[in-house]
């Protein structure tokens, strides 16, 4: 089976993983600090507004509380969204799901102010597959009219916009390092909070709300005994270990070949497919460095090309199913329309691509694609 997504991990996290056995400390220590200053400096921010924890869903998650978002506020979100996304707000406060642009699959300004009601308190963004939204415009939309800004870019850590790294325009950023991201820890995720208090209180929110350290190296720098502390507030344990930073850590120093390879992928799907009718591939024109994610085409023929390639032992789907369309937020949608949206969710494909394919299993998807075109003709089922 030719997989849609899998990690490129081998010899060096393993050789990584075993220095961190042999340092005989394997929780959170000096490897976790040391991947939130690399991605501090990935992102261009001070390391004391960088929080890691256990995974991007938890980020989404705590948001709410650290924000202190609650009923009667409402919050707007793209109806295109991970699941975590929705399922976070709906639990602390009123979902307002808005479309999407249909050829970019991002959410832009206009969708936005067209759902900001006296009751909107906030935008959850996502910047989808690698790309990036049109960040000035929301920006500048978000500051006129008082709302925070959080941006979901999980699938967007090396996405530039206007030079700047996207999850680092509003108030807060997230990335994740679930095991088929870009880079992974295994799993884990990364936090960027503009405030520095809000920083900090993320760091007492993923450690019990642990105000002071206990244990030995508390022992080297407090005057009382170490194994005394405070706590803030009754919290959960949400901290990475450092053998996922050491994880982390190597597939940091092989970014840019884990990149430059799903770039030569990207670039030979488009050889192959351009050009070919009833086959649209989805570019990003707002981005000075695209973090290549998803391979993403729209065709009306998605259904039949998914199946045959799924026949032929090639995993395709699409991300994200749209929330307006899940039963369980039904009653959120307030009956209202999302044209772009269901456009996208019937037309959108998302093909295989990850460091591990090789330029002929891109040949074979392709021509599997193109076997359909002559075959049936593109004929509707």
């Amino acid at each position: 089976m030719i997989n849609f997504l899998e990690p490129s991990i081998g010899y060096q996290e393993l050789k990584h993983i075993e220095r961190t056995f042999d340092s005989k400390w394997i929780g959170k220590g000096k490897r976790v600090d040391e991947l939130e200053s690399k991605f501090a400096e990935l992102f261009n921010v001070s390391s004391d507004h960088i929080v890691s924890t256990t995974s991007c869903t938890e980020a989404i998650f705590m948001s709410m509380e650290l924000f202190e978002f609650g009923y009667p506020a409402e919050i707007i979100v793209p109806a295109i969204s991970f699941i975590a996304v929705p399922s976070a707000i709906k639990k602390y406060a009123k979902i307002r799901l808005c479309d999407v642009d249909p050829d970019t699959l991002q959410v832009t300004a206009k969708d936005i102010k067209d759902n900001i009601t006296p009751q909107t308190e906030a935008v959850f963004l996502t910047h989808y597959g690698g790309f990036s939204c049109e960040m000035e415009e929301i920006v500048e939309l978000c500051q006129d009219n008082d709302l925070f800004l959080l941006e979901d870019s999980a699938c967007s850590m090396f996405t530039k916009h206007n030079h700047q790294s996207c999850g680092t325009f509003g108030d807060m950023g997230m990335w994740s390092l679930d095991p088929v991201k870009l880079i992974t820890s295994g799993d884990g995720g990364i936090m960027y909070f503009k405030d520095k208090s809000i920083a900090d209180k993320a760091r007492e929110k993923t450690y019990l709300g642990l105000t002071t350290v206990s244990g030995l190296d508390s022992s080297k720098e407090n005057s009382s005994l170490w194994w005394e502390y405070d706590i803030a507030s009754c919290e959960k344990r949400l901290i990475m270990n450092d053998i996922s930073a050491s994880i982390g850590l190597t597939q940091l120093d092989k970014s840019d070949y884990l990149i430059e390879k799903r770039n030569q992928i990207t670039e030979t799907y488009d050889q192959l497919l351009s050009g070919i009718e009833h086959i649209k591939i989805l570019k990003d024109n707002k981005s000075n460095i695209v973090t290549p994610y998803f391979y993403t085409i729209q065709t009306p023929f998605r259904d039949q090309i998914a199946r045959l390639l799924l026949e032929n032992e090639v995993y395709s789907t699409f991300r994200y199913f749209p929330a307006h369309r899940i039963p369980f937020f039904k009653e959120d949608t307030r009956s209202r329309k999302f044209k772009n949206s269901d456009y996208v969710a019937d037309t959108t494909l998302n093909l295989p691509l990850h460091a591990n394919l090789t330029t002929d299993n891109v040949v074979r998807i392709s021509k599997l694609i193109k076997q359909m075109r002559v075959k049936h003709k593109w004929q509707k089922e």
